[in-house]
């Protein structure tokens, strides 16, 4: 540049986007514009030091704003691992790679305008990961051959997505050497271990061309990028000034690929073009409408049909992280409804409802989905629901099927009306006790299996010789459960946090490292009760969580010999909580009576105290943690114009549980947090319970009546506020 001396002391390798300060206090922005292996050509502009401590070079620019400068540097733009056999162009590879906090996973390498991200630095490189079906840059260091370790990094696990990128993977090999295609995953398994026979090493001389599956799924993270961003841990968006020209073009062939649907979508819109006709889930626009989509009006291509239908089977073994529209990964919107289990990118929100759709969702709290709320033009745009969506999709036959109980037909007269023996194993702080008072069910003896000791004390304290503790129920023998017997009522939830999805490590129902494998015990005794109990005739209730994979339902159910019912304690209370629920119980799969929904909002279960003020109808499934009591997009309630979260008395009253009923034996806010985040609402556990008052002695529960007070009469004044006769 005229009327400029730069003099750059190169300390280490210089990159792209690298800020770096001079000895006069200014800095230099680095952008790289040409990288000639052994020359580096940036353009160099200045402004104020930063704060941070960089690294030190001495310039005199003579008043410039901004100069060209080329370095002299050995170090190549394509870094490689330290064996020498990797380089961040090596496109088309197979890889295994490593991210932090994740096991090593199946992937390969792909260039960053295919995928429509930021062009990595030197030493990272792009990996598409199998299964997962999402883009992270990863240092070369932390990858290696996919080929050659398959040995060192494949195990066998229960992790469902892991096997499915495995397999994958071994599709994708199979493609770049030319073979035949094979599904089955025993088959691919076996090539493995067999060495690979037949199988190309890869060449990074020749191209390496991408199976369809993959320009697929890398087509949808491009089209994610489009509409907003995805939820990639390099998902940020290129800037103009840093993008390359590969980049900027292939984000412009996208953006012309997606004006020309939205066109014929806002003639659908106006009337003028039969949606019907038009495929809603993907950008082509002289594609054959094969299908109808399953969910909502419009049509489906042949290819579209088989994502969705691979979605829907994803969904059914509860690991689906693609919209339902689309069936593409990308930053998903997910429905505050707990029994909804779909997702929606934003890019199908934005051209199907309305550019400003994903700000108003954003905000709303809660958020139920298009599946989930009634109709409306001006809230779903052109995301109308199919009448039979429920019948269209396989997830929603299993749902339908497991919401119906073939229940038996007992006559109560056969009954005779005496007091309730029950036994609750994994009992808790003995929600099923407080529910069965409440109905006025006259017990006779309660047996309790409960290992943790703060919930025996609050128990105790609150019980006291009404509960007969047993202990751990895993020392519960047949030998003991004879001598229980007979037993009118077998209730019991195991430990769900190795059931759940919310646990991305949770261990399934077969490990026995974890606490999912308690549910045979409850099966065990279930089975021991019918044997020893003779005439009398056994009611038993299972619970777990509702958010769990379907196939650890199924199992759960085949065992049982009963489908799960699927209540929400959100229609008896604030707080959305569903559950399964196994069992006999007549009526269990009754509908929820119709109870008018401002009885059940936070409002009437918040202390009028310091201005306290409830902000939502509903709060979040409350768990052992103290962060479940916060909402997505505010505090739940306000007092003192602060936001605030529900007391633990006013959590007790969500549970339905009297005051202070978990204040015993010096417990901390935390611990009584805890014992409540593993309790069942009681007013779920009395809508259950409610049809044993017809074969059980239950006690009168009389309602206290208002005392008519004679005109000049006034009431005597009692002396303590608290007492009252």
């Amino acid at each position: 540049m005229n009327g400029s001396h730069v003099i750059v002391h190169l300390l280490s390798g210089l990159r792209r986007g690298q800020t770096v300060s001079t000895l006069q206090g200014e800095i230099l922005r680095l952008i790289l514009i040409s990288p000639d292996p052994q020359t580096l050509t940036f353009i160099v502009t200045m402004g104020p030091r930063p704060s941070k401590k960089t690294k030190k070079y001495a310039y005199d620019t003579r008043g410039c704003q901004a100069a060209i400068i080329k370095v002299r540097s050995d170090q190549r733009t394509e870094d490689k691992t330290p064996d020498g056999r990797f380089s961040n162009r090596d496109y088309g590879r197979l890889v295994w790679g490593k991210t932090t906090g994740s096991r090593t996973w199946p992937g390969i390498v792909v260039p960053h305008y295919e995928c429509g991200v930021r062009a990595p630095p030197a030493e990272r490189v792009c990996v598409f990961w199998f299964g997962d079906n999402r883009v992270s840059q990863v240092p070369l260091s932390k990858v290696s051959s996919f080929k050659q370790n398959f040995g060192t990094f494949y195990t066998h696990t229960r992790d469902p997505v892991f096997q499915k990128g495995i397999t994958v993977c071994l599709q994708e090999l199979q493609h770049q050497s030319g073979l035949p295609h094979q599904d089955s995953e025993e088959a691919l398994l076996q090539w493995a271990e067999k060495g690979f026979p037949n199988a190309t090493d890869y060449n990074r001389h020749a191209a390496v061309p991408f199976s369809p599956k993959v320009e697929k799924h890398l087509g949808y993270i491009k089209k994610a990028k489009y509409f907003g961003g995805h939820s990639n841990d390099s998902s940020d968006s290129s800037s103009p000034k840093t993008s390359s020209s590969d980049s900027d073009t292939s984000d412009a062939d996208e953006r012309r690929k997606w004006r020309s649907k939205a066109s014929l979508l806002e003639l659908a819109r106006q009337g003028k073009c039969d949606i019907e006709q038009l495929c809603i889930a993907c950008h082509r626009t002289e594609c054959q409408v094969v299908a109808p989509h399953p969910y909502f009006v419009g049509g489906v291509c042949e290819n579209c049909k088989i994502d969705l239908d691979e979605n829907s089977k994803d969904m059914e073994a509860g690991m689906s992280v693609h919209c339902v529209v689309c069936a593409s990964p990308g930053k998903l919107l997910i429905c505050d409804l707990p029994d909804c289990e779909r997702l929606y990118c934003t890019g199908c929100v934005k051209l199907l409802v309305a550019p400003s759709a994903v700000r108003s969702i954003m905000r709303a709290t809660p958020w139920y989905c298009f599946l989930c709320e009634p109709f409306s033009p001006h809230t779903h745009g052109l995301l109308e629901p199919r009448l039979e969506w429920r019948e269209m999709t396989s997830a929603t036959k299993t749902a339908s099927w497991m919401s119906t109980c073939d229940e038996e037909a007992l006559d109560p007269s056969s009954f005779p009306k005496k007091p309730l023996r029950v036994l609750s194993v994994f009992d808790g702080i003995a929600t099923g006790l407080v529910a069965l008072d409440k109905l006025g069910l006259e017990v006779e003896v309660y047996y309790s299996c409960e290992t943790d000791e703060k919930a025996t004390t609050v128990v105790n304290s609150n019980f006291g010789s009404r509960v007969t503790l047993l202990g751990n129920v895993e020392e519960l023998t047949t030998k003991k459960v004879k001598k229980l017997c007979p037993i009118d009522l077998f209730i019991g939830g195991s430990p769900c946090n190795d059931l759940s999805l919310v646990n991305p490590k949770r261990k399934g129902l077969f490990d026995f490292s974890g606490t999912g494998y308690l549910f045979f015990y409850f099966y065990k005794i279930l089975k021991s009760i019918e044997s020893f109990n003779g005439e009398t005739h056994l009611f038993w209730m299972f619970e777990n969580v509702k958010n769990m994979p379907c196939i650890y339902k199924k199992q759960i159910s085949i065992l049982l010999e009963k489908p799960p019912i699927v209540i929400d304690a959100r229609h008896f209370s604030p707080q959305s909580r569903p559950r399964c629920f196994w069992g006999n119980i007549p009526g269990m799969s009754r509908h929820v009576p119709p109870q008018p929904e401002h009885n059940h909002e936070l409002s009437q279960y918040i202390d009028k105290i310091g201005g306290r003020k409830a902000m939502v109808d509903k709060i979040n499934c409350i768990t052992t943690s103290r962060a479940s009591l916060q909402t997505r997009c505010q505090e739940p309630v306000r007092m003192n114009n602060h936001g605030d979260v529900p007391w633990i008395t006013e959590i007790e009253k969500i549970f339905g549980l009297p005051p202070h009923y978990t204040d015993n034996g010096n417990l901390t806010l935390n611990e009584r947090h805890g014992l409540l985040g593993r309790a069942w609402s009681v007013p779920v556990i009395c809508h259950i319970f409610q049809p044993l008052c017809q074969y059980f002695s239950c006690r009168t529960l009389q309602k206290p009546h208002r005392k008519i007070r004679k005109a000049g009469v006034k009431r005597p004044r009692s002396p303590c506020s608290l007492c009252h006769h």
